[in-house]
């Protein structure tokens, strides 16, 4: 858990710095883009509707939603795969290519 640990504090990272270039232009494209990346999008594309008092197309909201959605779904599915071949080398710590392979594999 250790090795992860620091990517994923990152995905919580990279939103709230660029959080200054939503608030200077909240519809440029940079915005829009940034706030539908599926990890992003919960920080982002909350501080987009604020800024902009809710006045964002339907659409990039709801775009947002269904990629966090599908996200969520990939992600569940590979955490499964990973451990149900992870499970089984109790005591071994495993490598990132490991982790690669257990999943392309099962």
């Amino acid at each position: 858990a250790a090795q992860v640990v620091m990517p994923l504090t990152m995905l919580l990272i990279i939103p709230i710095m660029m959080i200054s270039a939503i608030i200077t232009d909240p519809n440029s494209t940079t915005s829009v883009v940034l706030s539908l990346i599926p990890f992003f999008s919960p920080i982002l594309m909350l501080a987009r509707i604020v800024i902009t008092n809710g006045a964002l197309p339907m659409w990039q909201v709801l775009l947002s939603v269904a990629l966090c959605l599908l996200t969520f779904v990939a992600s569940v599915w590979v955490a499964a795969k990973i451990y149900r071949i992870g499970i089984l080398i109790y005591g071994k710590k495993p490598t990132l290519s490991e982790i690669f392979k257990w999943i392309v594999r099962s």
